[in-house]
């Protein structure tokens, strides 16, 4: 989830009875429970547990929430897309208050909805690719960024690889995706040295908040942030979700089936990986000229 801008709300806004940090964290508590027994990942957990306690502390105790707070709040200015996955979160944790009676009303029921820009898919060029390996860069990084362009790894996923997770035998990596979704893709040559080593592939050196120094592995905004930095050097135009992206594009290219695309890379919907499958014009002239 992008990170939390600033939020200014009105000062003379209403206070009401419900104010109590205490009870807003029983209500959270309760919340978790609810998503945990729903099979959410961790991950999402926190994040919208996070979100939740942004809106509580600058629209006020959830019991006494209204519409117009919510719409104050979601008027910031993020990106579309990232208002559109916060107002998702919102209503979920608001239509659990709902259903599980704590409120009578749903205020995110007259939220209009967010109007997302059409997506397009934002690969790297093979020259970029070409540029990026040669850039200086230490065998961590390069690993990272094969990861993501030659086996189409999400920034989190690349984070916690395992040796564990490559069968040899098979020349199969297994990758945890978002939700604890598994999804398995077959080893590229170029990634032939993860067989032989040893635990996680990415260990945290320093404490991080999930694992103690050296007892984990780094996350994923250690890992966005160390691609972030070497393709910045090396002036490729991207960001690191732009190798999955690259990884995409390239089986399309080669002829790949859309649906083989889509289980490499652990999508439950087709409509999701064509906005990852860039098509080049040359596909399109050649296209326009079978006509």
């Amino acid at each position: 989830m992008v990170a939390f801008a600033p939020v200014v709300l009105n000062s003379n806004m209403a206070t009401l009875p419900h104010s109590n940090t205490a009870d807003t964290e029983s209500l959270l508590e309760e919340w978790s429970w609810t998503m945990q027994s729903a099979n959410f990942s961790t991950r999402t957990i926190d994040e919208r547990l996070l979100l939740i306690r942004r809106v509580c502390d600058t629209c006020g105790h959830p019991l006494n929430v209204q519409t117009r707070d919510l719409q104050k709040f979601l008027a910031t200015p993020w990106k579309a897309s990232t208002r559109q996955t916060y107002q998702f979160a919102i209503r979920g944790f608001f239509t659990w208050l709902q259903w599980a009676g704590h409120r009578d009303d749903n205020p995110t029921d007259k939220l209009p909805r967010v109007r997302v820009p059409r997506r397009h898919p934002r690969p790297i060029t093979d020259a970029d690719y070409v540029v990026l390996k040669q850039t200086r860069m230490n065998a961590r990084t390069l690993l990272m960024v094969e990861l993501g362009a030659r086996a189409g790894l999400r920034a989190h996923e690349i984070a916690k690889c395992h040796r564990d997770d490559f069968d040899e035998r098979n020349r199969v990596l297994r990758v945890s995706g978002k939700g604890g979704v598994e999804r398995f893709v077959p080893v590229h040559h170029d990634l032939d040295r993860c067989f032989g080593m040893n635990a996680f592939l990415f260990p945290n050196h320093d404490e991080n908040k999930s694992f103690a120094a050296g007892e984990g592995h780094v996350l994923a905004n250690s890992v966005s942030r160390m691609l972030s930095g070497v393709m910045r050097r090396a002036g490729v135009n991207g960001t690191p979700h732009s190798l999955r992206h690259y990884f995409a594009t390239n089986l399309l290219h080669a002829g790949v089936d859309s649906r083989v695309v889509q289980e490499l890379l652990g999508h439950a919907s087709a409509q999701t990986t064509a906005l990852y499958t860039a098509v080049s014009l040359d596909q399109k002239r050649l296209a326009v000229e079978l006509l």
